[in-house]
């Protein structure tokens, strides 16, 4: 039985324990959360029946095994460390904190020579495998274009479909932080942050958040499309990110696993 620890009190958490509930209870023990204050951690808690931690620090002390975070790219930044130090893996939604190379890199040194690891989610996307593969076959080219309602961008102004932004991962979460991190995501598991060409238009007749990646190597070519209904009380997001930590959870306890 592997004790879990989770960090965010939002939609996105509440998904998650849904589906915690639902599948994962034969294997996992869900803990406790920390929220974004003393509050928020005692009122999830309460709801649940788990305890709720002050502090990172709490969190830490206690008996945990793996955290799970949806609580933004902020506190990934702030607690991604202390996380892996204490020797706990960590399971981040949040990846375009990993943007910031210094953190990237300060937590690979971490993790060196240690048992404990971290695992990206693939969020509301998909095809993170063959990112890898025709990473590593080599000349892979990358596009990803996202189209959502401009209620995901709190943008209800914009009445017909339009392109907000065109540049790298590393330019689209530094202006997107709440709405960007696939495309983090998808640069670290492929050709890099500064390689990644991402464009992204907001369009007021789509009613899910969609995503296309596209993936072309000398040999192959690969497109991958994702549609979810966003959460009405987070548009910017939907549930799917919080159901691939089911999913990967699900993968990691099992005998046979699918990459």
């Amino acid at each position: 039985m592997k004790n879990i620890g989770l960090i965010g009190t939002g939609v996105l958490s509440k998904a998650f324990v849904g589906g915690y509930l639902a599948h994962l209870t034969d294997d996992y023990n869900l803990v406790g959360v920390l929220g974004s204050s003393p509050k928020k951690s005692e009122d999830f808690a309460d709801q649940y029946g788990i305890k709720g931690y002050e502090s990172i620090e709490k969190l830490i002390e206690d008996d945990i095994d793996i955290v799970v975070e949806f609580a933004g790219v902020p506190a990934i930044a702030t607690y991604a460390e202390k996380i892996l130090k204490a020797g706990m893996d960590l399971i981040p939604v949040s990846t375009g904190a990993f943007a910031n190379e210094k953190l990237l890199n300060s937590c690979k040194e971490i993790l060196k020579g240690k048992n404990n690891k971290m695992y990206l989610p693939a969020g509301a996307i998909g095809g993170l495998d063959f990112m890898r593969a025709l990473t590593l076959m080599g000349g892979l080219e990358l596009d990803f274009y996202t189209v959502k309602n401009p209620r995901s961008f709190n943008k209800q102004e914009i009445k017909e479909i339009t392109t907000i932004f065109e540049g790298t991962a590393r330019e689209a979460i530094a202006e997107f932080p709440k709405n960007t991190n696939v495309t983090v995501t998808a640069a670290l598991a492929s050709v890099g942050i500064d390689h990644t060409k991402v464009k992204i238009a907001l369009d007021p007749e789509v009613s899910s958040n969609q995503h296309t990646i596209s993936l072309k190597t000398p040999s192959s070519e690969v497109t991958i499309t994702t549609k979810s209904i966003p959460s009405p009380d987070n548009p910017a997001s939907s549930t799917l990110a919080a159901w691939s930590v089911v999913g990967l959870l699900d993968n990691l306890r099992n005998d046979i696993r699918f990459f």
